[in-house]
């Protein structure tokens, strides 16, 4: 396993992908003036001396303008027309330092080998020509019907490489905590797969729009070759979510050679497939034949798969319900159903059979569950409802009125009065008339979780003016008007004032309030000390 993969023979392929660099530095043509340069007026003009670690010579650049060279900017050698970084000869080259991931690949026939790398190129002060390092992440070994992958371990004061007892996986080159986390990688020696038994999915790969890691997809081609046949029975898709794991809990046939066996599926349905998305697709359609519905022919499965793909769980709630069989629930729905399609009508269909349970309509009768006019018969259903509800929130209501009887009161300095609403209909008319939400806030209001309180003008009590909402430790939360004032309708003065009045008013009712707790309190345990 110590030359598992000769690394350092494609160190000169590596170092292609790392940066390369023009140490430069500004001076004059001529250390010694000649009578020659004198007269062309050479002695003054400035050159730049270059180092570039591509072509690894150093060199005298004539033509460019020395100014135009500029620290830490991208550019091209003049000597070799490589493309370079610019960096000062003297400025601390220590520090220039760089990381990159390398997938080697060796190996040719019925065996690949690839190791995966870490490669890092770092300059000493006194040296143009970096040095390059690298160590092992992991390796992967693949050969036909078989994917393995190494790992490296401390075991008594060396690395070991142990098998990976798992499937392989995508490498992963995170160091450690104290760098940033890195999974890209690049190829290096890739033409090694053209002379492997990988050859031919490899040119199926390049046709694919890949998820996951190269070496991944290699790892799995290499235990199933058949994921060939995926892709070129346009099944890419499918492929790509085997891979990516995210199929589910589905099997495939891996010891058939025939697709039809492999995907456990027929002809007909292996061409709705290479037609449609055959990705999540093809995991909802093996669930809904298996446990929802197998038609006589592979076209009708496919009909009615089609139709109910996203109903599938709708049609669990409406099978628990009235304990028709999924046929049955499809046939009614393909019936009854509107423009608006299946998801719509089973939906709406869901809904109708909860308020029926709620309203203990008897749930066996056929009448009630498959109505001939599901629509109508929601409607009245949720009316019954609305109607019940209502009622209930009345009751409620009722009782709350005579405990929010101290929160009423009059100013006739200003004009204006605040009372609670008797009936829940008036906190929807109220929020309708001034156009803001507070017909959403009657339930509560009817529960005693907050109190709804309606401002009016003395001179018109009946028109709705402002709407008040008080929380139940007595502090005004918020006063509205109509379109909550942002209508261009600037809250008034008067309106200002009274709520600082009312807030002292509702201060006095907490008071008071206490103060019967408190005495009702001490009668209780006066009775309970008599008692005794």
């Amino acid at each position: 396993m110590s030359n598992f993969v000769n690394v350092e023979a494609h160190m000169d392929e590596i170092k292609e992908y790392m940066p390369q660099f023009v140490f430069y530095q500004r001076g004059k043509a001529c250390p010694t003036i000649k009578l020659l340069d004198i007269a062309f007026g050479e002695q003054n003009r400035k050159v730049t001396d270059c180092y570039c670690t591509c072509c690894h010579r150093r060199y005298t650049d004539y033509d460019r303008d020395p100014d135009t060279y500029r620290h830490k900017t991208k550019g091209t050698c003049q000597n070799c027309g490589a493309q370079v970084e610019f960096r000062q000869m003297f400025r601390g080259r220590k520090g220039y330092y760089h990381r990159w991931n390398f997938a080697v690949f060796e190996g040719a026939g019925d065996l690949m080998r690839i190791s995966c790398v870490v490669v890092s190129q770092q300059f000493n002060n006194d040296e143009f020509e970096p040095e390059y390092n690298w160590y092992e992440i992991t390796r992967y070994e693949l050969e036909p019907n078989r994917a393995v992958q190494y790992l490296s371990h401390w075991r008594k004061g060396k690395y070991v490489w142990d098998m990976k007892k798992s499937k392989p996986s995508s490498p992963n080159f995170n160091p450690g905590a104290f760098y940033s986390c890195l999974y890209g990688y690049t190829l290096i020696n890739y033409d090694a797969i053209s002379n492997s038994f990988l050859r031919y999915i490899d040119r199926e790969l390049r046709k694919t729009e890949l998820n996951a890691s190269y070496i991944l997809w290699l790892c799995r081609c290499a235990e199933h070759p058949q994921l060939e046949y995926f892709i070129k029975a346009g099944l890419s898709k499918l492929a790509v979510d085997y891979v990516d794991k995210k199929l589910g809990r589905v099997y495939f046939n891996w010891k058939s050679n025939d697709l039809k066996k492999i995907l456990r599926l027929s002809k007909p349905e292996l061409s709705y497939f290479a037609e449609n998305d055959a990705g999540g697709r093809y995991s909802a359609y093996i669930r809904f034949r298996r446990d929802y519905f197998c038609g006589r022919s592979p076209q009708e499965t496919i009909r009615y798969f089609d139709e109910f793909l996203y109903c599938m769980h709708i049609m669990d709630s409406i099978r628990k319900l009235t304990g028709l069989n999924y046929k049955q629930i499809m046939d009614y729905t393909l019936k009854k159903m509107n423009r608006e399609g299946t998801v719509f009508f089973t939906t709406c269909w869901r809904d109708y059979l909860n308020e029926c349970q709620i309203l203990n309509y008897d749930m066996t009768d056929d009448v009630v569950i498959r109505p001939k006019d599901l629509f109508a018969a929601h409607e009245r259903t949720s009316s019954i409802i609305k109607i019940e509800q209502d009622r209930l929130a009345q009751e409620k209501l009722a009782a709350l009125i005579l405990e929010r009887q101290d929160m009423t009161c009059t100013d006739l300095e200003l004009g204006l009065l605040i009372r609670q609403p008797n009936a829940i209909d008036e906190i929807a008319a109220e929020g309708a008339a001034l156009s803001h939400c507070v017909g959403g806030y009657a339930a509560r209001h009817a529960e005693g979780k907050l109190t709804i309180l309606f401002l009016r003008r003395l001179s018109d009590p009946e028109t709705p003016y402002y709407t008040m909402e008080v929380s139940n430790d007595l502090k005004i939360v918020q006063c509205r008007g109509y379109k909550n004032n942002t209508a261009g309708n600037v809250k008034p003065e008067e309106i200002e004032i009274f709520e600082k009045r009312y807030q002292e008013y509702l201060n006095t009712i907490k008071e008071k309030r206490k103060k019967e707790k408190n005495k009702i309190k001490r009668k209780k345990q006066q009775k309970k000390t008599t008692a005794a």
